[in-house]
Parts: structure tokens; sequence; C-alpha cells
């Protein structure tokens, strides 16, 4: 998969979707690096992007890394209006952002992001357990 991906990409560096997936798989991997690489590449290429915007804030929840960068970019796809076909629900942009708080330590915030990921979508299970997690 990863070789499609590379070349796919390769034929056509603006293929955003094709970076997008590329570092998802990257991420699952846990190879940070190449996943931040692909993703710093992509916002050269479509700085507003908000599926882009949303895989920044994916990628800081789930690294540890660059967690304020992930915080904004998940603040500025949450006051983009509803998402489109296709894009990440609200909700897991709440979920991630309550990860990337609750990494920062401000446990306030993280409960909030993760009662709001419940509310907007009741069968959210991670943010369920992290919520009762920080009870």
């Amino acid at each position: 998969v990863e070789r499609e991906l590379t070349a796919a990409l390769a034929a056509a560096p603006g293929d955003i979707d094709t970076r997008i997936r590329l570092a998802s798989m990257y991420l699952t991997d846990k190879r940070f690096a190449d996943a931040w690489r692909l993703l710093d590449a992509g916002v050269a290429l479509a700085p507003n992007d908000r599926t882009l915007n949303y895989q920044i804030g994916r990628a800081a929840a789930i690294s540890g890394q660059q967690l304020d960068r992930g915080a904004t970019a998940l603040a500025h796809y949450l006051s983009g209006g509803t998402p489109l076909a296709g894009e990440p629900p609200f909700a897991a942009a709440h979920w991630r952002l309550g990860m990337i708080h609750e990494a920062q330590h401000n446990l306030a915030a993280a409960k909030s992001d993760y009662a709001a990921a419940v509310r907007l979508d009741p069968k959210q299970a991670d943010a369920k357990a992290a919520l009762a997690r920080l009870q």
C-alpha cells in the first residue's frame, strides 16, 4: 500500500487526498516524522484545506507532538461550518482536541471537548471512555 500511495503521490504531488491517506498510514505505523513531512508539504500546497487541518490535529493527538499546532488546526476546522460529505465529523474533531488538551494537562478543556464529542455522537466510545476516565 505504501508503494502504491507513494507512486500516486509522485505522479500527482498536489493530490491532498493521497497525501492524507499516506500520512494516516504513517501515523498508524507510528512513523510520525514521515507523517509530519507529508502534512507540512500539504499545508504548503493547500493551507486552507479543511481535511488537512483536521489531519494535523489528528497527528498531534496521536503522536503527542506539535500539540499547540494541532489544537489550532482543530479549532480552525471546527470554526469552518458544518462538515461536508467526506469530511471528518465534528465529534471526531472534538475527541482529538480533547486528547490534545489532556496531553497538555488542561483537564477542564479536555473534559469539555470529550463531552462535546459525546453530545454530537452518543456512539463515540473513545470520547465516552476518556470522559469517564477524567470524571
